[in-house]
This record gives structure tokens, sequence and C-alpha cells, in this order.
């Protein structure tokens, strides 16, 4: 068990010492906060792989590990990161509900195996909702579709000072419709100007009601569900969760979070590690031989039960308590080239 600090370079080489000899043949990596760091550039930017991870990542490949992105975001925008890199490995979205591939790119890539959100989990997610006058996202594959306040919910101040919609706008995967559509005309210029520069998810629909919303769901069975985002004003978002907590129960729905102003959803039998083991199995391998990489809450499970988790020096503190070693780096320092560079020089890696 990993202490809650960044761990110095001669405690990770004891611990890397002290474990048992295999080679991996497995490596699964969050995003924002893990891969992600700063663009090719060199310029400062959260939702890009630095060049060194980009490198190492190429490298494993070449000596047959299979490597993955697993990540909360959308099947698109996480697809772009494995398309950004120029690999056609595995790429697993929305907190481990779609893993695709490992062939292809964003367009083509296959769905391999999926944990939709149930009709009854979509109606209870809208229910939560519209009790806490909040923003809901369903996503599919290709679209973002929503309905309630988004002209409100997205401009709530998070954490950090900035309005909570820049997230989405960031990463990609903005909730409405861009140009003409009343909500998105109704942002100030900064905000659509990063919006209209983002690489956006192909498709957003807005909904006036959860009604509508649910409708055309029910209606377009081949545009499956894999997550439920509910958006609230930040001094609601931790009641919004005792919320969604009372009404979705564990063995209906799996309720993650909060995340700033936000919670998320997903079907009750899935998470990160539940995908990373079901890579495995395709791989044909096991869970024992896999790395995985990642800083935040949701990355717990797949950092404990892995054959090695790696925690980045900027991980919240119950990530790094998963993990097996936490690295003295963070995110925007490489931390994921310079853990597996140690690990393959010590020889848990091809070399």
């Amino acid at each position: 068990m990993a202490d809650q600090s960044a761990q110095p370079e001669c405690v990770v080489e004891e611990l890397i010492a002290k474990t048992p000899k295999k080679v991996f043949r497995v490596v699964a990596t969050d995003l924002d906060g893990t891969f992600l760091g700063e663009n090719p550039r060199g310029s400062s930017d959260p939702n890009m792989p630095t060049e060194e991870n980009r490198e190492v990542f190429h490298d494993l490949v070449q000596k047959g590990v299979h490597v993955a992105m697993i990540s909360g975001r959308s099947y698109f925008t996480t697809s772009m990161m494995m398309d950004h890199c120029g690999l056609d490995q595995y790429v697993i979205s929305c907190h481990g509900a779609t893993i695709y591939g490992p062939k292809g790119d964003a367009e083509t890539r296959p769905l391999a195996k999926s944990w939709p959100l149930t009709p009854e989990l979509r109606t209870a997610a809208a229910e939560v909702a519209e009790s806490a006058g909040a923003l809901l996202m369903l996503y599919t594959t290709t679209a973002i579709l929503s309905c309630g306040r988004a002209d409100q919910n997205l401009t709530f101040l998070n954490d950090q000072g900035e309005p909570s919609g820049e997230w989405w706008a960031r990463v990609g995967e903005f909730p409405v419709p861009v140009d003409g559509h009343p909500v998105f005309e109704a942002l100030p210029p900064r905000f659509k100007d990063l919006v209209r520069s983002s690489p956006l998810t192909p498709r957003s629909a807005h909904f006036e009601s959860a009604e509508d919303l649910l409708a055309y769901v029910d209606a377009n069975p081949s545009e499956e569900i894999f997550k439920a985002l509910v958006v609230a004003e930040p001094a609601r978002i931790a009641s919004t969760l005792e919320v969604a907590r009372e009404r979705i129960p564990s063995q209906t729905g799996n309720v993650m979070g909060p995340f700033n102003s936000w919670i998320e959803i997903i079907h009750p039998d899935v998470n990160k590690a539940v995908a990373v083991r079901w890579l495995c199995d395709a791989v044909g391998t096991t869970m024992d031989h896999a790395i995985t990489l990642g800083d935040g809450l949701n990355d717990l499970e797949m950092l404990r039960e892995a054959g090695l988790g790696v925690a980045m020096a900027n991980a919240v503190a119950e990530a790094k308590m998963a993990a097996q070693i936490v690295s003295q780096y963070a995110n925007h320092e490489s931390a994921v080239a310079k853990e597996l560079k140690r690990l393959a020089k010590a020889g848990f890696l091809p070399r």
C-alpha cells in the first residue's frame, strides 16, 4: 500500500525490487490528470498527451505490449487521443462502459464490449436532474443529448473560478449545438470562441424537457446510452449526489462523484477495473499482468486490482493509497513515460 505522498525515487526503486518478477503485457492509462499534460508545441494544455508519453506508448506497442486509454470521456474524445498518438489500440470510454478496438480510428474502430444504461436507469438519472434543477447529459457513441437549464448550469463558476461548461468545451463535449442555438448564442464571446476552437463530438442535441429527451432515446434504440451526467450548481452538487444515491441504489446504477459541479452515472456492473479485466482476457492474459496508471477517484478500482497500479504525484489521496507506486512526477511532467521506462529498465516490460 502506497503512502499518500509522492514517493522518492529510491523508495520506488525499493518497491520495484520487492515486486515478484514478471513481464507485464497490458498497460492501461487514464487520460486527464495522467496521460495528458501538454501539447507537442510545448505550451501548457491539459488536454493533449506529452510527447514523451506518446513515444513510450509507441515503443511498447512495437514490443508487443497491449496499451489502452481509459477515460470517463466520451468514446469520440477518448479515441481522438489514441488517434493523435498514431496508434490503433484499445479505447475504453465512459469509465469503462464502452470498449472499442483495437483496429481503426475514431470513425472505424469497432465496438468490442459495452454496458449501456437500462431504460430504468436513464429515467432515474433524468428524475435526479429534474429534482435538482440541473442539466442532464446523456452520452452515446457519437452524440451528447441534453435537457434542462443549460444556460444556467454551464455558466456557474467551479472551484477553479471558471464557468463549469468550459470543461466540456475544452475536451470537445459541449452539450448544445454550436452557432444558432439560443443557449450557445447567450454565452460570453470568449466562451463561444473556446467552443468553436475545440474538436467537438460529432453531434449534440438539446431537448426542451426530460420527457422529450427520453422519448427520443426510446424511439431510437440504436443510440444506446452509456453514461448520464448531471450538472448542478456547485453549492448543490453534494445534495444532488445524496439524492442520486438514494434514488439509484448500487445494484441498479454506479453513481460517481462529485466531480466539481457534476455527478456521473453508469451501469452498475462496470468500472475501469472491470473494463481492464475484460481487455486482459481478450488479449490472452490476466489482470495480474496489467499495469494501470491514474490520478482520480474513478481510477481507484483499476489501481487497486491490477498487477501494478501507479498513481501520479498530482493524484488524489485515495488514488495514492490504492496504488502500489506513487510517482514523484505529475502528469504534465510525463509521469506515465518516466514510470514505464523505470519498469522496463527493471525488467517488468519488454526492452
